[in-house]
């Protein structure tokens, strides 16, 4: 198959396919690092000419920016919209399936997105305005950790994947494997991309029988048994995965090497045998591959080897083809058998490609000509992946779940039926959702504007879409709208494009839209996360370049322009026409930013620069966090090293522009406790307020690993677990969120009997989850029978607290309800109920800032075990011992169990007159004042400020009581080198302090993958020196995975003779910790207290010289 000619595209031809949503295909590359990505995106580009197809492979067209083509990778998303025509051999132009009777031309949005893990979160942009990807493996590497990544990605969003086996080439030239030998080692590749497939399908088979089987047991117990809530257990094994896998007979498989420039499907192959032969094209598909031989003689095929040499016929038929082109080219060129190969294919060939030094070039010219990698993979995109219309029946009702408003019934379902079928009449309403912003230079836009005719783009529509008859593009065209004026671009400065899908309706320059945010919901009064903006301009992504529209039609990937508008978008947004639409499902990113530096800049006077520059890098990058810390430090949070320092140029070259000073790397850790006691104390401790009229019971434990770890990863679900998602009216957000309860509690069930009773069956006493009310640490309500009343509730529950009220200075129930308690016992929980939001908000100040570093908590219980309060009529006449704080020479505070035991004593319960449910007695008509006090506190806010304090205290207090321990973030690291460097990886990786899980050679080839847990806080660096002390041998990749305890007590020091033995003694015996120099590091840095010995009067040491 020849290649054909160039095509010359005009962009008006290309603005005019989005009329035929049939003929659209919004397609994403995704691949490991290095696998050939944007090597295969030039190849496709140059289809349309804007590059020359000898300069595939090399430009990198779509690495347009200078950290992309310095470092040679990808960093960023880009999109580019191609046309194509389908070539004989295409499954299309035979069957015309799924193509117009009127066309054969198809609109291919092309994205390439980045392999390197730091920019997972541009992979997570592509893939949710896409239809499908294509994911490409490296023969030689095989599946690497990478290509799983995005193989779940593309599963969660439901995007259908085709595959490409690139690099081929390398098996020839490197590994001077036979055709026979090169096809058994594909075939097992093709076996691990099947493993990674068949399991995602497995793993969501189970979760929906799961649902299913919790649907039915609900509905069985509310006695509403339906057949829709019968579970039909022959349904699950009935399920089919035959779609999932990739299969070369099926033609979702192309073999080839995009440097090289050739690629081929089995079709092209069972096309051609079926004309040379005239057997059925039909039987040579399905034969082609697998184990099948084929015999000349009888024209017959067989599933056993006829004879002892017999090949199988993918070997027989394909492969050896190539191989012939490739022997006769290297390593040694044979000129002769070079000019009968291109006579027999019909080649042009000039002398000059053929007699070329460097063998590349010449089979390059020969391959690139006789199975171009381009028309095998658009041929395969058209055929198998799906249009905007077939794609957004499977993927909307996973991305679009909408919110029921009453009295918007209509309209909510006219929503939900225009997106399903993509609907792009003028009629439908306006739905699309924004995956990412990027930012442009002015110039640039202002060139390609002019380049398109200098008109930034039409304004507002001439007619109102409500209230009158419209008509579809084919019946009439838009009017024209009066020429606008120029908008003002600065010189040298920036503008955001925002990167969006339109899933509904027409867009057109002028239209006023909603951003709805991701926690938009439109039954409620969220307007702070709904803004009105007017869409000012329309673009086609071109790649580095932008082409005005006119208007955009559903199922189309576009551009977003004006300041005003995408300045207000907050990383990803839902557009929509209608306040009415609910917004999008959140984007399933990989990960949270934990690298982190401080940066100023050099000039102080250049700070509000400074500033402005972060607002703009925090809207440029999809996964960047910037923040400012209590002491007034900004600090850039970022993925991993490599996404670090792209911020970081980013800051200084495009938004900033001034030179800044940037803090070492600032690593983050979590702070936690064991079960051991600190010393000798006890596990309570009490907290007094400042005025001493309440007294908090604290006690903390360690939550088991298993709890610990499901919180951290669930913080969605948690979130939505709190806002009481279990009233939801969708089915799946209902089913998730109560998963998401019933998982959890057969972990509290499973932990043992001290947490069954946490959260079980009948009850639960987690009062609150934090920091942030989402996190991994739990406060548990023990208040003796507060926790059991109905005057409160765990935050687990969908029920409401019974509200108690003060009339009169009695405590007053709700008409509808009644209590047999009395007055006291009720004034008691009437009081707790006033200090909830400050014993909840002390915990939560308590869980952000631990006390050994000021860094959040990490897996840690807190139990209320009482709260008492003190009589104000008595509490003047009891004597109060004012406590004297003790410092040592260093000026750190000394706690004095002993005195705190001493005033305990001394004080019996009898004289402190307490109130607590079990003393209170009618008798005790004095002590009752207490009630009224506590509620004029809470009205000019005292008392609750005072509990915030000592709530946040107390749980400090009780966490130094367990011995604490640092935890830190852990990356999943997967090192990839020959056998050569083996023996350096692991010296080097044990250096790093990390923990080597698996080894796997890579069959066929002298690769060796080495998987290992390494710490976050030795990972800068790591990738540099790495490529270093192995002499390039080795190559990494980091993902964060989990946060692991560091197993040192950061308090440890060597007292006994075996100690000091073994640690040493080291200035006076405190011994060198990993833990403790974490946690003063991360002081020092926050300003906090460092208890350290420092030398007084150096020059004075007996070491110096003597002069005599």
């Amino acid at each position: 198959m020849a290649n054909r000619d160039t095509l010359n595209i005009t962009p008006e031809e290309l603005q005019g396919l989005q009329t035929n949503t049939n003929n659209i295909r919004n397609v994403c590359i995704v691949a490991h690092v290095d696998h050939g990505k944007t090597t295969l995106s030039d190849s496709l580009i140059s289809t349309n000419g804007i590059i020359s197809s000898r300069s595939a492979g090399k430009i990198r067209y779509m690495d347009h920016t200078k950290e992309e083509q310095v470092r040679g990778i990808t960093m960023k998303a880009s999109s580019i919209s191609l046309l194509y025509v389908p070539s004989a051999s295409s499954e299309t132009t035979i069957s015309r399936a799924g193509a117009t009777p009127t066309s054969d031309k198809y609109l291919v949005n092309l994205i390439d997105s980045p392999g390197h893990m730091d920019f997972s979160s541009e992979v997570s942009s592509a893939l949710r305005i896409c239809d499908g990807c294509v994911v490409l493996v490296d023969v030689l590497e095989g599946v690497c950790i990478q290509t799983r990544a995005v193989l779940r990605q593309a599963w969660a969003e439901k995007v259908k994947p085709v595959l490409v086996l690139n690099k081929i080439d390398r098996l020839i030239t490197e590994l001077c494997m036979t055709a026979q030998e090169a096809y058994d080692h594909m075939v097992k590749v093709l076996q691990q991309v099947n493993v990674v497939s068949g399991t995602l399908w497995a793993a969501e088979v189970m979760e929906m029988k799961e649902r299913a089987l919790a649907a039915a047991a609900e509905a069985s117990k509310s006695g509403a048994v339906t057949e829709e809530g019968t579970v039909d257990e022959d349904l699950w094994d009935k399920l089919s995965d035959a779609d999932v896998y990739f299969s070369p007979e099926k033609g979702n498989v192309v073999f080839g090497s995009a440097y090289d420039g050739w690629g081929f499907r089995i079709n092209h192959f069972a096309d051609l045998y079926s004309k040379k032969w005239g057997v059925k094209r039909e039987l040579l598909q399905k034969t082609l591959w697998g184990d099948y031989y084929f015999n000349p003689k009888t024209k017959k095929v067989h599933t056993k080897p006829f004879a002892k040499n017999a090949l199988p016929m993918a070997v027989q038929l394909m492969f050896n083809s190539v191989w012939e082109v490739y022997n006769a080219i290297t390593p040694v060129r044979d000129q002769e058998k070079l000019a009968k190969i291109a006579k027999a294919l019909n080649l042009t060939i000039t002398a000059r490609e053929m007699g070329h030094e460097d063998a590349q070039t010449v089979a390059q010219a020969f391959m690139a000509r006789w199975l171009p990698v381009s028309n095998a993979v658009l041929d395969m995109v058209v055929d198998h992946l799906p249009n905007p219309i077939d794609a957004q029946k499977v993927r909307i009702p996973h991305l679009y779940k909408p919110i029921p408003v009453p009295g918007k019934e209509e309209e909510i379902k006219q929503i939900s039926a225009s997106l399903e079928r993509c609907d792009s009449s003028d009629d439908a309403p306006i739905v699309g959702f924004v995956s990412k912003v990027f930012a442009i230079p002015n110039d640039q836009l202002m060139l390609d504007m002019r380049v398109s005719g200098g008109i930034v783009m039409p304004r507002p529509r001439p007619q109102k879409r409500d209230g009158e008859s419209t008509s579809t593009a084919s019946e009439q065209p838009p009017a024209a709208a009066p020429a606008p004026q120029p908008q003002a671009l600065e010189r040298g400065g920036t503008s955001f494009i925002a990167m969006a899908r339109l899933f509904s309706g027409v867009l057109r320059p002028g239209d006023k839209l909603n951003l709805l945010g991701v926690r938009y919901n439109p039954g409620a009064s969220m307007e702070k996360h709904r803004i009105e903006v007017v869409v000012p301009n329309l673009f086609m992504l071109m790649g580095r370049s932008l082409q005005p529209l006119q208007e955009v039609r559903a199922g189309q990937v576009f551009g977003i322009g004006g300041q005003e508008a995408v300045s207000q978008i907050v990383k990803t947004a839902t557009i929509s026409s209608t306040p009415v639409c609910t917004s999008f499902d959140s984007m399933k990113n990989k990960g949270n930013p934990i690298v982190r530096v401080a940066v100023e800049p050099e000039n102080p006077s250049e700070l509000p620069q400074l500033e402005r520059g972060l607002q703009l890098l925090y809207l440029a990058d999809p996964a960047v966090s910037t923040s400012v810390l209590e002491n007034g430090e900004l600090v850039v949070a970022a993925l991993g090293e490599l996404h670090l320092h792209r911020c970081l140029s980013m800051l200084t070259e495009d938004f900033a522009k001034i030179k800044i000073k940037v803090s070492p790397p600032i690593v983050s850790f979590r702070e936690s406790v064991i079960s051991a006691l600190s010393r000798e104390h006890t596990q309570e401790f009490v907290q007094e307020t400042a005025e001493r009229s309440v007294k908090i019971t604290v006690r903390c434990r360690p939550l088991p690993l298993e709890i610990t770890n499901y919180l951290e990863s669930n913080q969605d679900l948690t979130r939505r677990f709190i806002e009481r998602a279990q009233g939801a009216s969708d089915v799946e957000a209902f089913a998730s969120v109560q998963s998401y309860r019933d998982e959890l509690r057969a972990l509290f069930e499973a932990a043992g009997p001290e947490w069954s009773s946490v959260f079980n069956a009948t009850s639960s006493k987690i009062w609150a989850f934090g920091p942030k009310r989402v996190g991994p640490n739990l406060l548990i309500n023990s208040i003796p029978s507060y926790h059991s009343s109905p005057f409160w509730r765990s935050i687990t529950e969908s029920s409401a607290s019974v509200p108690l009220s003060l009339v009169d200075g009695a405590v007053v129930l709700p008409a509808n309800e009644t209590s047999t308690l009395p007055q006291e016992t009720l004034k008691y929980f009437y009081a707790l109920q006033q200090l909830d939001n400050g014993i909840r908000a002390g915990f939560q100040l308590a869980t952000k800032a631990g006390p050994l570093c000021d860094e959040p908590m990490f897996g840690v219980a807190f139990e209320v075990l009482n709260v008492d309060f003190v009589d104000p009529a008595t509490e003047s006449a009891v004597p109060q011992k004012r406590k004297t704080i003790k410092v040592d020479e260093d000026g750190f505070p000394i706690s004095d169990d002993e005195d705190e035991d001493e005033d305990s004593q001394a004080q019996p319960d009898a004289e402190k007159k307490l109130l607590d449910p079990s003393v209170i007695t009618k008798d005790n008509t004095s002590s009752l004042q207490w009630a009224e006090t506590a509620a004029l506190h809470q009205q000019t806010g005292r008392l609750s400020g005072f509990v915030i304090s000592s709530m946040r205290q107390a749980c400090r207090e009780a966490f130094l009581r367990r011995e604490q321990r640092l935890v830190e973030a852990m990356y999943l690291c997967a090192v990839q080198t020959n056998a050569e460097g083996a023996g350096k990886v692991y010296g080097f990786l044990s250096k790093r302090r990390a923990k080597i899980l698996t080894e796997e050679m890579h069959e066929g080839s002298s690769i060796i993958v080495v998987m290992a847990y390494l710490p976050a806080a030795e990972s800068f660096g790591f990738a540099e020196e790495l490529f270093r002390k192995t002499s390039g041998a080795a190559s990494a990749q980091l993902e964060f995975d989990h946060w692991g305890i560091l197993d040192e007590d950061p308090n440890f020091v060597p007292t006994t003779e075996e100690e000091l033995e073994e640690f040493g003694d080291n200035l006076g015996g405190i011994a060198p910790n990993l833990a403790r120099k974490h946690i003063d590091a991360v002081r020092r840095r926050k300003g906090l207290p460092v208890k350290e010995k420092k030398v007084a009067a150096p020059e004075k040491q007996r070491n110096l010289a003597k002069k005599k």
